[in-house]
């Protein structure tokens, strides 16, 4: 399912709605922030700063933030009613076996409503949802 991740368009499209949602610009003005997402047939970097969202081209550092999973796990997380257990990075790390914050643990948890927001914007974008 995380095949979706790399649908055409899907970034531009995530972008794009972050950087005009106006609580994701509001809750992100001071948030600096490198996210790679990670599955056996997608990987993704993103980084907020300042408010803007975009793909990220720099090299990984010791900061980044990276969440790994299966696509079965992605696909659960960005269902547009996700499943127990797969609603929250958080929560799928501790109950699920095949998703893990692989590194940044602390990095995640002090911007977490950054990337709460960042999340339902994922799922919009994928889901054609408006937020």
């Amino acid at each position: 399912m995380s095949r979706q991740l790399a649908a055409p368009g899907w970034e531009r499209e995530l972008v794009a709605r972050a950087n005009r949602d106006e609580e994701f610009v509001l809750i992100s003005r001071w948030t600096h922030l490198s996210m790679r997402l990670e599955s056996d047939d997608f990987y993704g970097c993103y980084r907020v700063e300042s408010s803007v969202l975009s793909v990220d081209t720099s090299p990984e550092s010791d900061q980044t933030v990276r969440l790994v999973g299966s696509s079965l796990a992605w696909g659960d997380f960005l269902a547009a009613v996700p499943p127990a257990n797969s609603h929250h990075f958080l929560a799928m790390d501790r109950r699920r076996g095949d998703f893990s914050v692989a590194a940044g643990r602390d990095q995640l948890i002090q911007n977490l409503r950054v990337v709460n927001a960042l999340s339902d914007l994922m799922r919009a974008a994928l889901n054609g949802a408006s937020r």
